[in-house]
């Protein structure tokens, strides 16, 4: 079974508000926005507006107090109007950019940071953002012809590296991904994710006694993710570590009773220990959770040497 992509997705640095000296109320506003008073901010910016329509930096503003409240769709329409008022303004559009990848728009998105990169073009969050989007949209070659412009302009930048072997993942350039994800973790370590896809690039080259230590050290970093736990359950799985591989798979249910590969994987190493109670146990779970699924383990089961009930 082909390992599922795990998104990496950094905010980078938020901006911080637009200020404007000349207007008290603007100054009040700030000073809430500051003090982390988005709700106030957010009514401040907004009675601004009102009076003055063509205030760009306000309509930023109230949109960005927004988005600290993560009203990502609520922010989306100032952004966009500061955005229209100063159309060449880059962060107006990023910021358009961002809360339509927030609410899982990537046309829009990738629309957005396309408008920043034209102000732009040597912007590092400009080729990020649109290289993230287009691999949200599964557009992989352009994907990747940004990501690469971001890596570019700022080659220490893990992150940037760990989108682009997610993208060489998702083309099934598995050989190809091994290196900007190692390279990644050289440059910060305790970055889960790229362990986690580190992970995956090995296990889809079929190399899992080399895939184990990257899933290991990923759940030691995210020990509250159940994806991470069902694959590295996987990866002791195929290499013959079952009684691990139960342990492990476990774990993840524990987390989440519904992750359906780990309650696949838990049936199928109690079917390579013949624990055929335990196998059917897991038939039973995965008939609610996958009737395919669930059947398919019962007829591998079966050819195993399951006896009838």
């Amino acid at each position: 079974m082909k390992k599922l992509l795990v998104t990496t997705f950094a905010f980078l640095v938020l901006s911080a508000a637009v200020a404007n000296a000349q207007d008290p109320d603007f100054q009040t506003g700030l000073q809430q926005f500051n003090a982390k008073q988005f709700e106030a901010a957010a009514e401040t910016f907004r009675k601004i507006t009102l009076k003055e329509p063509a205030n760009d930096a306000a309509f930023f503003n109230y949109g960005l107090s927004l988005f600290n409240l993560r009203k990502y769709k609520e922010s989306l329409p100032p952004f966009a109007k500061a955005a229209q008022i100063s159309a060449k303004v880059a962060k107006y559009h990023e910021y358009v950019g961002r809360a339509n990848l927030l609410i899982n728009d990537f046309t829009n998105a990738a629309a957005a940071f396309w408008d920043e990169l034209l102000i732009e073009p040597n912007n590092f969050n400009a080729n990020y953002f649109l290289g993230y989007s287009l691999y949200k949209a599964k557009q992989y070659p352009d994907a990747e012809k940004y990501t690469r412009e971001a890596i570019r302009i700022d080659p220490k930048h893990a992150t940037a590296k760990i989108n682009l072997g997610m993208i060489l993942n998702g083309q099934k350039r598995y050989k190809d991904a091994v290196a900007p994800l190692t390279e990644a973790i050289k440059l910060n370590p305790d970055l889960s994710d790229a362990h986690f896809n580190l992970g995956n690039a090995y296990y889809n080259q079929n190399l899992y006694a080399e895939s184990i230590p990257y899933y290991e050290r990923s759940a030691v970093l995210s020990p509250k993710s159940a994806l991470v736990f069902a694959y590295l359950g996987d990866a002791y799985l195929n290499t013959k570590q079952n009684q691990r591989a139960v342990e492990t798979y476990k774990k993840s249910i524990a987390l989440d009773a519904k992750e359906v590969v780990a309650q696949l994987g838990l049936g199928l190493a109690y079917m390579n220990l013949k624990n055929y109670a335990g196998v059917r146990t897991q038939i039973a779970v995965l008939q609610v959770l996958d009737a395919e699924i669930a059947k398919d383990l019962q007829a591998r089961a079966e050819k195993a040497g399951m006896p009838p009930n």
